[in-house]
């Protein structure tokens, strides 16, 4: 435990040097908010046949579903991202010639990027809560708890699956662009997937970010109980079950590959 604390913690004093990024990269993000607010005002914030299963209109939809996919976009992008700048640092092999610190590494690198996130998603509720006028009245914050909990796992994989490529290839990661883009696309992040063709629609089934936006928008905007949001959490637990140990074991074996090249430490 003290382990995972010390990467967590040296994480966050990394991040302080880079203050301006991360406040420009939540601005950015308000302002998209506004963008999507302006696009629902245009539409009379009228709620759509699409949108009727929610009860809500299209910006309340894209806020909660945008914070949501910030969770998920945290995974692909920030861990692969943490591996390539523990490469060009030459300590990625110093940290990981330990297999216990394997484990540690990963587990670390996920609930950083989580922890990260939760802050990030604060600032958002909050600028929706103020600026926007978001409704709170009906949130259910026991199962927005078990959902994340849920999700945490499933996103953590995905982002250390995508963080293998780093350790074959070095330099490039083509993988977290696709997933990411994948997942905004076909997740329901920007509007309910219902409405994309039925084929495309069905694709939305194998990414867990979907499940994770159409249980929180239940849970939030419905006040959805734990049984009524059971059939997906059962699908993001049956993820997280398959996922999260898949995505340690090819990491792992990455690293043996990697470590035989001797290209850990090359960028």
């Amino acid at each position: 435990m003290n382990k995972i604390f010390a990467f967590i913690k040296k994480d966050f004093m990394l991040k302080k040097s880079y203050r301006f990024a991360f406040l420009w990269g939540i601005f950015s993000s308000i302002f998209s908010f506004l963008i999507f607010y302006f696009i629902d005002l245009l539409m009379d914030k009228r709620i759509t046949a699409f949108l009727a299963p929610y009860g809500i209109n299209y910006f309340s939809y894209v806020f909660l579903g945008v914070i949501i996919f910030n969770f998920s976009g945290a995974g692909p992008g920030s861990i692969s991202q943490k591996v390539y700048e523990e490469k060009i640092c030459g300590s990625l092999e110093e940290i990981l010639i330990l297999k216990e610190n394997l484990f540690l590494f990963l587990l670390s690198a996920s609930i950083y990027n989580f922890i990260l996130s939760l802050g990030e998603a604060l600032v958002y509720l909050s600028a929706g809560f103020i600026f926007f006028k978001i409704d709170f009245s009906s949130v259910n914050i026991t199962s927005m708890i078990i959902i994340m909990f849920f999700s945490f796992f499933s996103f953590s994989a995905l982002g250390i699956l995508s963080s293998v490529f780093v350790l074959l290839f070095k330099r490039g990661n083509p993988l977290a662009f696709l997933l990411s883009s994948a997942e905004g696309f076909l997740g329901g992040a920007y509007f309910p997937a219902a409405v994309l063709p039925f084929g495309l629609y069905k694709l939305s089934y194998i990414f867990p970010v979907y499940w994770s936006i159409r249980a929180s928008q239940k849970a939030f905007y419905s006040g959805a109980s734990f049984l009524d949001i059971w059939p997906e959490l059962s699908i993001l637990f049956l993820f997280s079950v398959f996922l999260f140990p898949a995505s340690f074991f090819l990491f792992g074996l990455a690293l043996n590959k990697a470590k035989i090249k001797g290209s850990l430490n090359q960028y």
